[in-house]
């Protein structure tokens, strides 16, 4: 339908009302908004103001109008929607979410000055829009009935085929109507996660460390921080303090390669560390609750199936982590499927789950206990975000999601608290001014998750776990890490000045083990590691001589001990000797960097024979590093067979002079 001249002028002059800019813009695509075929044009809501359904005044509704077709569009007109009746539970607020972006959910609002136009929009092109929608004009009345309205916005406009009957560009969102006078509150808590995959090369460098630095955008963390209506949790991976200390550190190589170096010339001075980034985090968290996670997020159904005594480790691991940092913490767990087995074997760590891992008759509850353990529930539909076509978590996206999800719990009985963990990749947390501030109603309470976690708990029967806790990590991952592990900490005892390593490396194995390893290559890792590790046990060496001979009863054998590595080790000898061999190999010996040192062994046979003996190399726990030597040892009592010849010459000797002296005195007349 063509407009008269009168509209063309009216549109003309709404457009003096609004911010239009003709070329693009910075603001990019998701592919999310790609998801409906054949719109060409795309509408991106920027903010709604009032976040809920006002009583009187206006609903400003701000967006990015864009031209992904080929065509030029002309003559827009951009109305808001609204629907007549609203969403009343939370089941139908899902469903709402999912629904189609072309199913209808409202009528346009087309009254004069209620509306915006935008005359021409060339393709690839932008605009930035502005609607002011008088309270009376929607379509609600003056008492709208408690629950959740359908908003959103519609483009019409012309190419050179004509005017499009239909929309050409939609978006959609949640708009609560809470009343005035409503007399309960709804306590809210929002957890904040920071738990990006770690990954280390077997060398212990940081794998990606620009990578995981730009994830960890500590400009954002601190926005959310500053201007949170309440306190936040932040889910933290204590994994993630470490990483980002090693890359202020220069991210060396555990063992970095030996340079030969002048020795006349002066050493160079070592680099300070950079830890603006790690410094910057951790200021961040302020006064709001930090919850430390498993060390490397494990992932907890690998480590109940395996070797349930991994989670008590790697929550001490991330509990001492915290510490070092300066970091107060509280141990939580957060188990990415939750099953019966799973939540028995758990330690007594509080629990986080989320509501698509229970089936309960109704609306689930925030604090249930099941199989025996309490659980605090979060809202997978809040961290889900808006209804499509656009990004269903950018910044209006999510935050109308939640206003809609606590509006809805108004109607309880008693109002459940809404625990929301925000998307791990959250585009609108570069607005946190504006998402907070259309989060600051009376009717809303901002707490922290502990607070939530005192709450009494809702007994639900075991049958309501409906998810199998299963992982891609097998029983070969488990086996590899505990190999790596303990040969790391044979090679710590034996280093003389370093109390360190089999910790650092204990770290790194376990973020193998994460939520979000890959399964290959973390197996990859953990068996390189583990070679590089039996390599540096292997270069403490131990030499016997190829035969040993003892001339008495007891004798002694020298045996040498040699240290490739460029620190200063302990060691012991350990004899396993034959019976009735008795070797003596003396106290622990220290040996400098690629020095080595002669032991003279005791050794003690009172039976004649040839007995083998090896000698073994092993830390001051008997733990043994792997290198061995074996030497046979001729044993008699030689000094008794060396008496028995000589008196038995002797006694022949005297024999034969008497004998001798007798046929002379016969000879004599």
């Amino acid at each position: 339908m063509s407009r008269s001249p009168a509209a063309a002028l009216l549109a003309a002059a709404t457009v003096a009302l609004l911010t239009l800019i003709g070329t693009p813009t910075a603001a990019s695509l998701s592919s999310t908004e790609l998801d409906v075929p054949g719109d060409p044009l795309l509408i991106e809501l920027t903010n709604v103001n009032p976040a809920v359904l006002p009583d009187q005044g206006r609903l400003r509704i701000t967006g990015i109008l864009r031209n992904v077709s080929d065509d030029t569009w002309r003559e827009i007109n951009l109305h808001p929607v609204l629907s007549a009746a609203p969403i009343t539970d939370r089941v139908e607020l899902a469903e709402a979410a999912l629904s189609d972006p072309r199913q209808p959910v409202g009528d346009r609002i087309t009254s004069i000055g209620n509306f915006a136009s935008v005359e021409l929009l060339a393709p690839g092109a932008s605009v930035e829009f502005t609607l002011r929608v008088d309270r009376d004009a929607l379509p609600v009345g003056n008492q709208a009935g408690p629950g959740v309205y359908w908003l959103g916005v519609h483009a019409l406009g012309a190419n050179q085929d004509g005017r499009a009957t239909v929309a050409v560009g939609r978006a959609r969102t949640f708009l609560p109507a809470v009343p005035a006078d409503a007399a309960d509150r709804v306590e809210a808590s929002l957890v904040v996660p920071l738990r990006p995959p770690v990954r280390y090369t077997s060398d212990g460098a940081v794998a990606d460390p620009e990578e995981l630095t730009a994830q960890v955008d500590v400009a954002r963390i601190e926005g959310l921080a500053t201007h949170s209506p309440g306190r936040l949790s932040f889910l933290v991976d204590p994994a993630l303090l470490d990483a980002l200390a090693r890359i202020g550190a220069g991210n060396p190589d555990r063992w970095p390669a030996v340079v030969e170096e002048d020795p006349q010339a002066e050493p160079a001075p070592e680099p300070e560390p950079d830890l603006a980034h790690l410094d910057a985090l951790v200021a961040a968290f302020g006064d709001h609750d930090v919850l430390a996670l498993p060390y490397g997020n494990l992932d907890l159904a690998a480590a109940v199936q395996y070797d349930a005594r991994l989670v008590e480790a790697a929550l001490l691991l991330g509990d001492a982590t915290m510490q070092h940092y300066g970091v107060p913490s509280l141990p939580v767990l957060a188990p990415q499927a939750l099953d019966r087995v799973l939540l028995t074997a758990l330690s007594g760590a509080p629990v986080l789950t989320t509501d698509d891992q229970l089936d309960v008759e109704g609306p689930v509850p925030t604090r249930v206990r099941v199989a025996g353990r309490e659980a605090t529930v979060a809202s997978s539909g809040a961290a889900a975000g808006g209804p499509g076509p656009g990004d269903a978590t950018d910044m209006v996206g999510l935050r109308q999601r939640l206003l809609a999800e606590a509006a809805l719990r108004l109607a309880d009985e008693t109002p459940q608290p809404l625990v929301v963990v925000l998307p791990e990749t959250w585009s609108g947390s570069d607005r946190p001014r504006q998402f907070f501030a259309g989060l600051r109603h009376d009717w809303l309470d901002w707490v922290s998750l502990t607070r939530v976690n005192d709450d009494e708990a809702t007994a639900i029967p075991t049958t309501s776990l409906v998810l199998d806790a299963t992982s891609a990590l097998r029983a070969e991952h488990v086996a590899a890490f505990v190999e790596l592990t303990e040969a790391a900490e044979v090679l710590q005892s034996v280093l003389t000045e370093d109390d360190e390593l089999a910790e650092v490396i204990l770290a790194e194995a376990m973020t193998t083990l994460s939520y979000t390893a890959a399964p290959e290559v973390s197996l990859d890792m953990l068996r390189r590691a583990g070679d590089q590790v039996q390599q540096r046990l292997g270069l403490v060496t131990v030499d016997a001589p190829s035969y040993g001979t003892l001339t008495s009863e007891t004798g002694r054998i020298p045996v040498t001990v040699a240290n490739g590595l460029d620190q200063t080790v302990t060691v012991r000898l350990e004899a396993r000797a034959e019976a009735p061999l008795e070797v003596s190999t003396g106290d622990s010996i220290v040996i400098g960097p690629g020095a080595q040192s002669t032991v003279l062994v005791s050794v003690r046979s009172p039976i004649i024979g040839v007995h083998n003996v090896e000698f073994v190399l092993t830390d001051e726990n008997g733990r043994e590093l792997g290198d061995s030597a074996r030497l046979p040892v001729q044993a008699g009592q030689v000094s008794q067979v060396i008496w028995v010849v000589i008196a038995a010459g002797a006694i022949f000797f005297v024999v034969a002079v008497v004998l001798r002296i007798r046929r002379r005195r016969r000879r004599v007349p």
